[in-house]
């Protein structure tokens, strides 16, 4: 419970989606010892036929224009080994996991408060 992310149930599918073509193209990609220009222009045509991000997800929604374009663009970590900033802009998503996945708060912490219940306000 403490890192989610490290619970495979809880993994955002539309991550795990991308980051796996990704890495099947790099295993490919390196047989023939590509140099990194020639990898960039091979996966951005690649990207052209893959579906955008949250195509196969029925509960995907983005964050906002902000930034969704480079998700739907297909950004992904680059011929260089550097990660973009977001591979999925889900307002569902955080960290690697899909918050829909989680299982229901069992109510530990201070804040809790059941959802059918009158209070202050605050989300628990």
């Amino acid at each position: 419970m403490l890192n989610p992310g490290l619970h495979d149930a809880w993994r955002c599918p539309e991550e795990q989606r991308l980051l796996g073509y990704y890495d099947g193209f790099i295993e490919r990609v390196d047989v023939f010892d590509l140099p990194p220009e020639e990898v960039a222009g091979l996966w951005a045509r690649r990207m052209e036929r893959f579906p955008p991000v949250g195509a196969l997800c029925g509960n995907y929604e983005a964050q906002g224009d902000e930034g969704a374009d480079d998700a739907a663009d297909g950004d992904l970590p680059d011929a260089e080994g550097g990660m973009h900033d977001v591979l999925v802009d889900c307002i569902r998503f955080r960290d690697g996991i899909c918050l829909l996945l989680l299982p229901p708060c069992e109510g530990v912490c201070e804040r809790f408060r059941r959802a059918d219940t009158p209070g202050d306000g605050r989300n628990g």
